[in-house]
């Protein structure tokens, strides 16, 4: 499982699975990580779903035309840590992500914006257990090499 998640962050193997192994491990086996997947297919899907396309059967390009058709939709925030691995490569539903392609080709396509969100959300739902503390859950996401993402996300909640 966590495979995907550390292709959507592009994260260093096998320093994430570990990472990942060990939060579950100290929460008791919770399955964190298999919900957070599970909610962010269940995200991207229902978006696709508000604009009629099927993930099942449409593009990664027509995925991603998609997108930056409906940019300023609101109904992108639901999505913010939501992206599909393609086989052509990740695709970010983060709206800040989608307006910053709205001019680029496909193959140019950004998602850091994604990565940092993401890394949040995970830090957020291993500290929501109760058994780990914010920063125990920071301090594995440093070791398992995705820390730098965690900081960019503090730094812009700093400047708000």
């Amino acid at each position: 499982m966590a495979r995907y998640l550390q292709q959507l962050l592009d994260a260093k193997e096998p320093l994430f699975s570990l990472g990942l192994a060990q939060l579950e491990k100290a929460t008791g086996y919770q399955a964190i990580d298999v919900a957070l997947i599970g909610d962010i297919h269940a995200r991207a899907h229902a978006v696709l779903r508000i604009w009629k396309l099927d993930p099942a059967d449409s593009t990664p390009e027509e995925i991603y035309r998609a997108l930056q058709a409906h940019a300023d939709d609101r109904r992108l925030r639901q999505a913010d840590f939501s992206g599909l691995v393609t086989p052509a490569g990740i695709i970010s539903f983060n709206p800040n992500d989608v307006k910053r392609n709205t001019h680029r080709e496909f193959e140019t396509r950004t998602f850091d914006t994604l990565k940092a969100r993401l890394v949040e959300e995970i830090v957020n739902r291993y500290e929501a257990t109760g058994r780990l503390t914010r920063a125990r859950v920071e301090e594995v996401m440093k070791d398992a090499g995705v820390a730098a993402l965690l900081a960019s996300q503090t730094r812009k909640k700093e400047n708000l």
